[in-house]
């Protein structure tokens, strides 16, 4: 069903579309406790940022919205972080446009930016960039 609603450009540009597939996010990371190298730890929540750059950022204005793509934003946070994957240009590009609308002073959001240089870290060092020691 999630696609053959993919395949119209109508349907995957709806909020239910992206709603659907952060809940298939959590559902991966509820059943499957192993997430390195895991696909399912990365697929749905990847799909999702696919979905927010194909309806494009400046569609959303709604604060419903914006909530969202916050939860976007963690989502894919913690899988980049259980994965040792860098966080990807789409995220950041989320983050800098809800950031706009946010109060970026918040301590939740400045632990997030914080969370985004983590993961970057780990990445590096899992890739063999920066050793240990490093």
């Amino acid at each position: 069903m999630i696609n053959k609603t993919l395949k119209s450009s109508k349907e995957a540009t709806k909020d239910t579309t992206l709603l659907t597939s952060l809940l298939l996010d959590l559902f991966e990371k509820i059943t499957h406790n192993e997430p390195r190298n895991n696909k399912s730890w990365t697929s749905h929540v990847n799909g999702a940022l696919g979905l927010v750059r194909l309806r494009g950022l400046e569609q959303f204005q709604d604060p419903s919205e914006f909530s969202v793509r916050v939860r976007l934003s963690g989502f894919s946070l913690i899988s980049c972080v259980a994965s040792g994957s860098p966080v990807p240009d789409e995220l950041i590009a989320i983050r800098a446009y809800v950031g706009k609308h946010l109060n970026v002073q918040d301590p939740r959001w400045r632990l997030s930016d914080l969370m985004v240089e983590y993961a970057n870290l780990r990445s590096e060092i899992r890739r063999g960039i920066l050793s240990n020691d490093e």
